[in-house]
């Protein structure tokens, strides 16, 4: 998961929003929220971090407090509230569905938007997201079902493709230098035509960890 910065919602949803009988079902445009969500979020997933794209094939508008809880009613139409989600999965087989799709309407302790969202979540090596905060590893893996065998292998995939890139610009992890690891944590930071990398945060977990082992070690 990454942390979402929030930027201006769409003027077609805050004019919309002004109408008093204004209701989420009635706001017609929906394709600007799309665009709009997209884009501050680098095309990526706000849960997995999968590839998204602004259309109603290639992505969801999620209510990270569902609309039909209390809280979430009265945030219907507050752009804070709405994040753009992958497709999750939709029609396959419960097991198989993941985000939005797999949630519901059940709540979240961890909210993409908050800047401690990223604290304590761990990927391992087969792919695997977890936390020690056992609320926060019950959003992972079973509100939001992050350990789908697909997501799993597409996080490993990442690893996998990161270690070997690094291995052909400077040999073995032995030859890994911190100056090294830095560039690649800014590659991975960084947005191409707008878009991040898809499960970019994977990467930077590891990256972070060969950093902070080198400098325990006192290696440049």
């Amino acid at each position: 998961m990454k942390l979402i910065h929030k930027g201006t919602e769409p003027a077609s949803l805050r004019e919309y929003r002004s109408d008093p009988f204004a209701t989420y079902d009635g706001y017609a445009a929906k394709d600007d929220l799309r665009a709009a969500l997209a884009e501050e979020q680098g095309a990526i997933c706000c849960y997995c971090m999968s590839r998204i794209s602004p259309g109603a094939d290639g992505m969801k508008i999620e209510h990270w407090a569902a609309q039909s809880t209390v809280e979430g009613e009265g945030l219907a139409l507050a752009y804070s509230n709405m994040l753009g989600a992958c497709k999750g999965g939709e029609g396959n087989r419960r097991e198989e569905q993941h985000c939005d799709t797999h949630k519901g309407s059940d709540g979240l302790t961890i909210n993409p938007t908050h800047p401690s969202c990223e604290q304590g979540i761990k990927y391992s090596r087969a792919g695997e997201i977890a936390s020690l905060d056992p609320r926060i590893n019950r959003d992972l893996c079973e509100t939001l079902n992050l350990n789908t065998s697909r997501l799993r292998n597409n996080r490993k995939a990442v690893l996998d493709a990161l270690i070997e890139g690094i291995s052909r610009k400077s040999g073995g992890p032995d030859t890994w230098t911190r100056a090294l690891l830095r560039k690649e944590v800014a590659r991975w930071q960084s947005r191409s035509d707008g878009k991040h990398h898809p499960f970019c945060q994977v990467a930077l977990y590891q990256l972070e960890r060969w950093i902070r082992a080198r400098a325990d070690r006192h290696q440049p």
